[in-house]
């Protein structure tokens, strides 16, 4: 009987592929048939989710990082991750409830008249568990829950009214609306037979209707406006889902359209389409809210999709912050486990070209550059570090351990940089039969094309997927301040571009080792607009993205992000700060002391977020449809049936990419509309 294993070589560490070693190595005994290799460029893993600790142990992200209550497969993974980690209860986080705790309040920041007025919606906390499985929403059940949220917002709308003084209107428009509710109730529950047609129009007649007789209240009322905003893109969603048949179609039937142009077709005004609401959607996943271009347009199905899951189908809470960087909480752990599990891990191995076999059907080398050589062979780095008891990601390699560290050091040569001007020390190329069976490529989508131009010579679904897929750089900044925050955390949109993504990260301040502690920080966050990347031996771009970040990030400051740092502005106003609020160990004056905080460019190719532009699900690859016997894909650009990039996606496809070689695991979480 042969004994030969299995060698699988799986090339990325971000969190699609250490998801596809994760879940390749659950079965017990995976050691006795197979072998598992990560091949990752630089020296720490985690892709957009890698963090590093800089000056003082500060936590420094690539964006701002929140898991959300729908993200089923991601708890999951991480839930049995930390059960086998089996930390001693020393560690500062030790436990999965350690690392996670739940958020339920989101405010949404309308900029009316130069003026903010926060809307914060409040979500219920529910009993169930994340990660803990069970039946998925369907479109009807989607549906279902909408016309239930309509019915009491409805009901809400009426007493309000009744309240301004409009009780005439009560009686005739919003009983109206609630009985062609009921009768679309109906129709749905009979399968969507008989009265259908009838009662989407009369919806939407008495939807307009209201509107008109309401404009000016909803002009100068925020209450009234927010509510009105929220029932008419409820009944949209309803109206469109049942016209545009997702419920027997599913969310993908609605791709080749821009989220907000579906919207209007199906009734919403501008008044809800541009509402802080839908731009937040946008923000979440880097679509740019600001423009109608397609390339920046997010698909309908997939924006729905998400949404309707995220709202409808969180568990416990709607959002759960991690309780340190995401190096710390999702990275680390994961490289602990499959470390103690046996999987070898090859870090400085930047991935330079897959070549295919002569007869185009398997990968027959993987070419690789060797960035750095490791003191003791290839998988003998030791990346992390001890930050306060946990274990951590530098922010720069361990150069003791490297035969070219004090060259590097002394070059500040960044080895996650295309355009570093390093050239790798040695060439390597892997063999088919020889050193793997079968590749796992999980690397980002935008470092593809030279990598995988032969796949897009020879095969038209990889032409399509390297030219049809957008992705964007991001930038972001982290401000430390003297105030503190004492009104609970929110998550939140800014609403004030191009920084819209924001979050209170004051609770990561207990891991970092500030001489006099700060005692809030600020993570914002949003889509970088910047031109192509030039070529590899234009060194200084990196330099200067950087540059352009920094002034941004004033810039920002200046028109009034200073209004999200507490106590920087009078009354929370959207002015520049007072710097002196900002902390700055050197005490600089005035804007200087912006040289203190923390920003970047994200514009490596494998840093640029995948977007989810509409007309693209269709080029997307599903994780056994690469069209070649022994390569099999994860990472967020593939058909997870999320389709975003999103930690979650990330978990899907490699628990997908896990499927394809072993048939395990069998079920994955929302991969499908229906069942």
């Amino acid at each position: 009987m042969s004994t030969k294993k299995r060698r699988i070589a799986i090339l990325g560490g971000g969190l699609g592929g250490l998801s596809a070693a994760f879940h390749l190595t659950n079965q017990p005994g995976w050691q006795d048939h197979d072998e598992v290799t990560v091949y990752q460029m630089g020296w720490r893993l985690g892709g957009k989710c890698a963090s590093s600790r800089g000056v003082h142990g500060r936590i420094e992200e690539h964006g701002l990082h929140v898991l959300l209550g729908g993200y089923e497969n991601a708890f999951a993974t991480f839930k049995a991750c930390y059960a086998e980690l089996n930390r001693a209860s020393s560690v500062p986080i030790a436990t999965f409830e350690d690392a996670f705790k739940p958020q339920d309040t989101v405010v949404f920041q309308e900029i009316i008249d130069g003026e903010l007025r926060p809307w914060a919606l409040t979500f219920p906390r529910n009993h169930s568990r994340p990660g803990d499985g069970g039946i998925w929403p369907t479109p009807h059940d989607y549906v279902t829950m909408m016309l239930a949220w309509l019915g009491t917002g409805v009901k809400v709308l009426a007493r309000e009214l009744v309240r301004r003084g409009h009780p005439g209107l009560v009686a005739r428009t919003v009983t109206g609306f609630v009985r062609e509710l009921i009768i679309l109730s109906s129709a749905l529950a009979a399968d969507l037979s008989g009265g259908k047609e009838d009662a989407l129009t009369r919806v939407g007649a008495s939807l307009t209707a209201l509107q008109r007789r309401l404009e000016t209240d909803l002009t100068r009322d925020d209450e009234l406006r927010r509510l009105w905003i929220l029932l008419e893109l409820g009944t949209a969603c309803v109206v469109g889902m049942v016209r545009d048949r997702v419920l027997t179609r599913g969310f993908d039937a609605l791709d080749a359209e821009d989220f907000r142009v579906w919207l209007h077709r199906h009734g919403a005004s501008a008044l809800a389409t541009e509402s802080a609401l839908v731009r937040a959607v946008y923000d979440l996943v880097f679509h740019a809210a600001d423009d109608h271009r397609p390339e920046t347009g997010f698909g309908a199905g997939t924006a729905l999709r998400m949404t309707l899951r995220f709202v409808g189908a969180y568990k416990g809470a709607v959002g759960w912050w991690m309780q340190a960087g995401t190096g710390e909480i999702l990275v680390a752990p994961l490289y602990e486990v499959l470390r103690k599990r046996g999987v070898r891990f090859a870090f400085f191995q930047r991935v330079r070209r897959l070549e295919l076999s002569a007869d185009g059907t398997r990968v027959a080398r993987v070419h690789l550059g060797r960035q750095a050589t490791v003191r003791g062979g290839e998988l003998a780095y030791e990346p992390l570090i001890d930050t306060n008891g946990l274990p951590a990601w530098p922010d720069s390699p361990r150069w003791d351990q490297l035969e070219e560290g004090a060259a590097l050091q002394a070059g500040a040569i960044d080895l996650e940089a295309t355009w570093s001007g390093w050239e790798d020390v040695a060439s390597a190329t892997l063999e088919d039969g020889r050193d793997f069976d079968d590749v796992v490529l999980a690397i980002s989508h935008a470092a593809l094309p030279p990598l995988c131009a032969e796949l897009g010579d020879r095969l038209p679904r990889w032409r399509d997927l390297l030219n049809g897929l957008q992705s964007t750089p991001t930038i972001a900044l982290q401000v430390w301040s003297h105030a503190v925050r004492d009104d609970g955390k929110p998550m939140m949109n800014t609403g004030l571009a191009p920084l819209t993504g924001y979050g209170d990260m004051s609770h990561l301040l207990r891991h970092e080792a500030w001489p006099v502690s700060p005692g809030h920080v600020l993570h914002v966050c949003n889509r970088l607009e910047s031109a192509p990347p030039p070529p590899a031996d234009d060194v200084g771009f990196h330099h200067r993205e950087d540059a352009r970040a920094k002034a941004i990030a004033l810039t920002w400051l200046r028109d009034g992000g200073g209004a999200f740092i507490p106590g920087a502005t009078s009354d929370g106003r959207l002015e520049a700060p007072d710097w002196r609020q900002l902390n700055d160990p050197e005490e600089r004056e005035g804007e200087a002391r912006l040289d203190a905080q923390f920003w970047c460019a994200n514009v490596e190719p494998t840093d640029r977020f995948v977007l989810s532009a509409p007309g693209t699900v269709g080029v997307r690859l599903a994780a056994d449809g690469s069209g070649l016997d022994n390569l099999v894909l994860a990472g967020t650009w593939i058909r997870t049936g999320l389709n975003i990039g999103a930690v979650e996606s990330a978990i899907m496809s490699g628990m997908q990419a896990s499927r394809a070689l072993t048939g395990s695991p069998s079920r994955v979480c929302g991969e499908r509309d229906f069942g």
